[in-house]
């Protein structure tokens, strides 16, 4: 996982290569086709839209920018909040 400051975003060859280290090619592909992109005529990865990278990098959490660790970390904090219930006693053995 890359973090990166909140400006600065990776490059299209940089996420073709996370996404390739990752072993995720055909996890990709088949994101792809979910989201209704035409990978015909395609002659690789490079050909795509740089926000479909993006967007597919960041859902896998292959890159995380430094906005989003602080953002997240609060909802952990939210998530596993102690509830206000109390643990029940077993019944005494008689």
């Amino acid at each position: 996982m890359n973090t990166h400051s909140g400006c600065e975003k990776p490059s299209k060859d940089t996420l073709v290569d996370l996404i390739l280290q990752a072993g995720l090619i055909q996890d990709f592909i088949d994101w792809l086709k979910s989201k209704g992109v035409e990978l015909y005529g395609l002659k690789g990865l490079e050909d795509l839209d740089y926000n479909i990278i993006l967007e597919f990098a960041l859902e896998k959490r292959l890159v995380v920018f430094e906005d989003d660790i602080f953002e997240s970390s609060d909802r952990v904090e939210e998530e596993y909040e102690p509830l206000d219930i109390k643990p029940k006693t077993p019944p005494k053995r008689r």
